[in-house]
């Protein structure tokens, strides 16, 4: 990891993005850069071009709003560089890459393929395909599961549509650590790839 903020202000106003990220290098109670708490990330950009991570905390349905919101994360990565994000346990979060041909959503949430997760006992993580179901390719790797883009992945139902708010599954639920729930905030499918009870590294590329 090299700059911290390479390319980072250009994505910010080509997306209309509030501003830079918090990128706190301490526990915040939240999300932080460095590698500190039990529960975190490894993020790598192994796509063709220089990228941004984005990561903010869900606060219900408005955090992923960056219209509107900071990004509690928001680290450039030349490719093949990575960086380590921290995750406070029980606080659910999310991050998606922004690429120079990435867009918002009319909700002002990163149009594209989104990594969740909520770390602590029972927690688990995820990739998500319903923003943006021809998103920027992404695979999380942790100690019991593999969510990627077929694999323990949430996607819309109708392979027809281009993204969903609704009548989305759990995709791919035969990859080993793979586990289904419910989702009491959103009515309807839960779950994700397992963690650790007491720790979890994930490593996450995007392509």
């Amino acid at each position: 990891m090299s700059d911290l903020l390479h390319g980072v202000d250009t994505i910010i106003k080509s997306l209309g993005i509030k501003g830079t990220g918090i990128n706190d290098k301490s526990n915040n109670g939240g999300l932080w850069i460095g590698d500190d708490s039990p529960w975190k990330t490894e993020f790598t950009n192994d796509g063709s071009g220089d990228m941004v991570v984005f990561c903010w905390k869900a606060n219900g349905f408005s955090g992923m709003s960056l219209n509107v919101n900071l990004p509690a994360i928001s680290v450039g990565l030349k490719q093949g560089e990575s960086v380590t994000v921290s995750f406070a346990p029980n606080v659910p979060a999310a991050c998606a890459p922004a690429f120079s041909d990435t867009k918002m959503a009319n909700f002002g949430g990163i149009d594209n393929t989104w990594y969740e997760a909520t770390f602590g006992n029972n927690g688990a993580f995820d990739v998500s395909r319903n923003v943006n179901m021809n998103g920027n390719g992404i695979s999380a790797k942790g100690s019991k599961c593999v969510s990627n883009m077929d694999s323990c992945v949430f996607k819309c139902q109708d392979s027809s549509a281009s993204s969903c708010e609704t009548g989305y599954t759990l995709a791919g639920m035969d990859s080993a650590g793979c586990g289904g729930g419910y989702d009491a905030a959103m009515d309807g499918v839960g779950g994700g790839c397992s963690v650790g009870s007491d720790g979890e590294t994930v490593k996450v590329t995007f392509t």
